[in-house]
Formats: structure tokens, C-alpha cells, sequence
């Protein structure tokens, strides 16, 4: 599986240069109140790159909220009065030294 992901990705990769290659003009970009010329593989990387860290940082925030959740939840299940954190200061004190 890992294999055909690499090989995707060099197709893709791949496909993105030959793109770049074939469309090198300059294209008229207007953006709000900003008008400017600049080369269309430039044009379609930039907005690709914004949504790779957009989804990147959803991501982030989305798995920080599952594992917080996922943590409130064992401390739920512990017996009342008990957390996480006390279970182990106990567990260090009754050790004979």
C-alpha cells in the first residue's frame, strides 16, 4: 500500500511539472482592489498551498480536540475522588527506597 501511495505521488508530482512547463504564460490576476500579471503555474500553485495549510491546521485542531476528549473520558471512568495525575503520585510514594 505504502508503494502505490509513492508511486501516485511521483505520478502526480509528475503531472504538476508537466503542466508548469506547458502553460508558462502570464496571466492577469485580479484580486480585490490588487491587479498584477504573473505566470499561471503561479497562479494555481499559490491558492494550492493555502488549502494544504488550512487543511493541515483543521487537522491539528481537529485531533487536539479528539485526544482531549478521548483523555476527559478515561479521567471519567476512574473512580471518583481519582485522576490521572494522582494515580501515579501514588504510585511513586508507596516505592520503598
Amino acid at each position: 500500500m505504502k508503494r502505490a501511495r509513492e508511486i501516485g505521488l511521483m505520478v502526480l508530482t509528475a503531472a504538476m511539472i508537466f503542466f508548469a512547463w506547458q502553460n508558462l504564460d502570464t496571466v492577469e490576476v485580479s484580486f480585490l482592489f490588487w491587479q498584477f500579471d504573473a505566470p499561471l503555474p503561479v497562479v494555481v500553485l499559490i491558492p494550492l498551498l493555502v488549502g494544504l495549510i488550512v487543511g493541515a491546521v483543521g487537522m491539528a485542531v481537529s485531533g487536539r480536540r479528539r485526544r482531549a476528549a478521548k483523555a476527559e473520558k478515561a479521567a471519567e471512568a476512574l473512580p471518583s475522588g481519582e485522576s490521572l495525575g494522582t494515580e501515579a503520585i501514588r504510585d511513586e510514594e508507596e516505592v520503598p527506597l
